[in-house]
């Protein structure tokens, strides 16, 4: 078991997070962890990753007591990607970001860019490497911060919803490059609150509740998760907004190139597009 906790207790004031939980996650297996917002998934991934150094029982990854490596040398067991990946970065751009990383993990300078290279492009984005990473999309901040991860080549990768501001196809497209990780020895623990695309991928589903976690059977987790349905959208000559011969660039890029539209009839009104093509500018 590459994760193995017992008796874990802990509890914020007087509010009670875990009860005697106990947990073992198999070696080269690929786990989705469930649960509603507030149950606690963000907060096991901490324990897990040895941010909880005086918690009440037993964390051992890898079969070592992680909260108590340093930091340089927890990474070789475990990758954190957390649920908002502004809070990890520190350097202006991607490649920058990855140097810095590696840096601090002691890796041979002749190696550190080759390996920030192979991250980038494994993760797809090769191409934002000299990018300021406060002029990229939320989706595209994701795919840096897993990048950082990927470069660590560590046994384990906790996701803590990592696909929450990254469009539908890179989603698909990461989901496969997380199952390549998995096949090369990485174990891999993804909190998500969103179910498609696991059904063929997954290995175990661990759902917490009532204070403690446990196996959901693969037909009640098949029957959880949703059908798409279709919706059919009609369009209108309403609106509160209109573009008449507008273009838009960021970064020299351009990214929105309209003749004339109208948006804001009655009603909600969804923007929708792919990973840094304009939606928050």
């Amino acid at each position: 078991m590459i994760v193995t906790l017992e008796h874990i207790n802990l509890s914020y004031g007087k509010t009670k997070i875990f009860n005697d939980l106990t947990l073992s996650i198999p070696e080269n297996s690929f786990n989705l962890l469930i649960g509603p917002s507030g149950i606690g998934k963000s907060t096991l991934l901490k324990i897990i990753a040895g941010l909880f150094p005086q918690l009440k029982g037993t964390v051992l990854v890898d079969n070592t007591a992680i909260s108590q490596l340093p930091a340089n040398q927890r990474a070789q067991h475990v990758g954190f990607l957390f649920q908002d990946p502004d809070t990890q970065f520190a350097m202006p751009t991607p490649f920058e970001e990855l140097t810095f990383t590696l840096e601090n993990l002691q890796i041979p300078a002749d190696e550190i860019a080759k390996r920030a290279t192979a991250a980038l492009e494994f993760v797809g984005i090769k191409q934002l490497a000299d990018q300021q990473i406060a002029t990229l999309s939320g989706g595209e901040k994701q795919k840096v911060a897993l990048a950082i991860i990927v470069a660590m080549k560590s046994k384990l990768l906790l996701l803590d919803e990592p696909f929450a501001n990254v469009d539908i196809i890179a989603r698909q497209e990461i989901l496969k490059k997380l199952k390549t990780l998995q096949a090369d020895g990485v174990t891999i623990l993804v909190a998500d609150h969103d179910f498609s695309g696991y059904q063929d991928i997954v290995n175990n589903v661990w759902e917490i509740q009532h204070q403690t976690i446990s196996v959901l059977e693969h037909d009640e987790f098949m029957q959880r998760i949703s059908k798409p349905q279709r919706h059919i959208f009609k369009t209108t000559n309403e609106g509160i907004f209109e573009l008449t011969h507008f273009k838009l660039s960021a970064e020299k890029k351009a990214l929105i190139t309209v003749p004339q539209l109208l948006i804001g009839a009655p009603g909600i009104t969804l923007l929708t597009g792919a990973n840094g093509s304009g939606k928050s500018t």
